[in-house]
């Protein structure tokens, strides 16, 4: 049997917080999860229960932690999967087909795939770790393969060439290249590199990507390396393998050290130009156009236009933060996964609505890496007071909204008399400006670019009493005004840029659904969704928030003013990172 080319007894805390770093996953086969899904979960197919699940990720991490051996992990782990009765072949009913068929649960073998596939991968990521924090004194990288009769021949064929750290194949063939794989990479200083008397090899052009068919017919695509070998051979991981484990952290790594390199150089050119004595009168200042994302990476083509209207503050952080893996793999809808990944299937980066979720699924990852390990940073005693005092303020305002009425009504006299006047007044009692309640109002189905002495007697009403409810706190009332129809209609509205969305989703996260709940037709998370969750409101609530701040300054004011305590300390949380 192929044994792991590892040093067992080097430190492994890198590895460890690799494995730690994820969550669980029940899956039937093992192609259901390939390339980067395993750094984000633990899974082995047609584990049974979260049970049997549980209790192999927990040897796993023993034998990672420990530099336990195969036969130490196989002779704790293979009694207690004979207890559960997750041992032999057994029929089971396929989830995928509904049909009964004979499958190979626990065996010697499988115990042997799941101890080198965990224990490679979670070493290889904490060894590139640590190769990418050398690699100014350790620059060049070496493939090495164990030759021996167990080696495949395009690993063979590939051991001893040499690529620079930064050579994009790295992202690909960084080992293991599939199930049992022993190849690993050795870092060199130029002085080793040019002792070895070869040529640096270089990756750049050769990457291609190729559709296979497996053996059930389902067909996956392969990235490898076109014509890398000797005489012109091609390479290609085995299919699921085509990926660098450590590549995640790495990038967000190197992310903030160009973001603080950046910072340093501004700073320095700063200190420069006060130094400098020019007698010539300066020319007038342009607006600096923002700092653009990687266009790179899938995240980048996100983010750009996603934060386009973001406020600075937010949007350095994001900047900053902006390594994310994205998949589109479930198309029940989209998600964030423990500040690593987002799942964006069914939705087109160009759409402002999808735009809307994507701040929303990122203000999940923000929340998760602004709590530093310990969890949803949300979920803390400040947040959740925060609120609780909001969430207070704004369940009164619906028990209010009967004694205002009769407000409401004299109003109609104003918008009558002085249309124009009326809502420059009611705006500027918000700390609003007309041109923010324009932005506000592009996320609705009404047109106020006429101005509004202009605008139908209808509409001037709709437009005040939406601005008076924001006065008053009362969100279900703005949201009825503002959608202005029901039905089909009403969810079209909702879903022009998702503003509408996430602040009635906020409302109803931050009171429970006391205030607009989904059984009231308000767009949100439903009562079944929060029950036994308590975090989940505070959750929800921070990604809202997110997804607001990051839309535009005049929701950002609307935001302030109607949750004053949360968006105080979610500001103040966002500007401190």
């Amino acid at each position: 049997m192929p044994t792991l080319a590892l040093d067992l007894t080097q430190p492994p805390a890198d590895a460890v917080e690799f494995f730690d770093g994820k969550g669980n996953r029940l899956t039937w086969d093992w192609r259901d999860m390939l390339r980067q899904d395993h750094d984000l979960a633990f899974a082995v197919a047609k584990a049974t229960s979260e049970e049997v699940l549980g209790t192999i990720r927990t040897q796993v991490a023993t034998a990672i932690g420990q530099g336990m051996t195969f036969a130490e992990f196989k002779r704790t782990l293979k009694p207690q999967l004979q207890d559960l009765g997750w041992w032999g072949r057994q029929e089971l009913l396929d989830g995928d087909t509904g049909e009964v068929t004979t499958v190979q649960l626990g065996s010697d073998r499988r115990l042997r795939t799941i101890y080198q596939t965990n224990l490679q991968t979670a070493y290889m990521a904490g060894r590139y770790q640590r190769m990418v924090g050398n690699a100014t004194d350790r620059p060049y990288w070496r493939y090495v393969a164990i030759m021996d009769g167990r080696t495949r021949p395009r690993h063979r064929e590939l051991h001893g060439r040499v690529f620079r750290w930064d050579d994009p194949i790295w992202k690909i063939i960084y080992p293991p290249n599939g199930f049992g794989c022993r190849c690993r990479v050795v870092a060199m200083t130029e002085d080793e590199f040019q002792g070895l008397g070869i040529e640096l090899s270089n990756g750049e052009g050769m990457i291609v990507t190729k559709t296979v068919t497996m053996p059930d017919g389902r067909k996956v695509k392969v990235t490898g390396l076109k014509g890398i070998l000797p005489g012109g051979g091609d390479f290609f991981p085995d299919v699921g393998w085509d990926y660098n484990p450590g590549d995640y952290r790495a990038a967000k790594t190197r992310l903030e050290s160009v973001a603080e390199e950046k910072a340093a150089m501004a700073k320095r050119a700063k200190k420069a130009a006060r130094a400098k004595v020019d007698a010539t009168p300066p020319e007038p200042l342009k607006p600096a156009e923002p700092p653009p994302f990687d266009a790179s990476t899938e995240a980048g083509t996100w983010h750009q236009p996603a934060w386009a209207g973001a406020p600075a503050w937010l949007r350095d952080v994001v900047l900053r933060e902006q390594a994310v893996s994205v998949q589109r793999l479930d198309k029940n809808g989209a998600w964030a996964f423990v500040g690593r990944l987002i799942d964006m299937d069914g939705h087109s980066p160009t759409a402002a609505r999808s735009q809307s979720t994507w701040r929303h699924e990122f203000g999940h990852i923000l929340d998760y890496r602004l709590g530093q390990g310990k969890g949803y940073i949300s979920s803390t005693d400040p947040f959740t007071s925060a609120a609780d005092r909001d969430a207070a303020a704004l369940t009164a305002a619906v028990v209010q909204r009967a004694q205002n009425m009769a407000a409401y009504a004299s109003d109609a006299a104003q918008i009558a008399a002085a249309p124009e006047r009326a809502l420059l007044d009611a705006c500027a009692a918000m700390g609003m400006t007309p041109d923010d309640l324009r932005r506000v109002m592009q996320s609705t189905p009404h047109d106020i670019s006429a101005p509004a002495t202009a605008w139908p007697t209808t509409l001037r009403r709709d437009v005040f009493i939406m601005v008076d409810a924001l006065k008053a706190r009362d969100v279900e009332r703005f949201l009825r005004r503002a959608v202005g129809t029901t039905g089909a209609a009403s969810r079209a509205a909702y879903a022009i840029d998702g503003a509408l969305v996430s602040l009635a989703d906020l409302v109803g996260a931050l009171t429970r659904n006391a205030v607009c709940s989904p059984s009231m037709g308000y767009p949100g998370h439903s009562d079944a969704y929060y029950a036994g969750h308590s975090h989940r409101s505070a959750t929800e609530a921070f990604a809202n928030l997110t997804a607001l701040a990051g839309h535009s300054a005049g929701w950002w004011k609307i935001v302030t003013h109607l949750m004053p305590n949360l968006a105080a300390l979610y500001e103040r949380t966002i500007t401190a990172r």
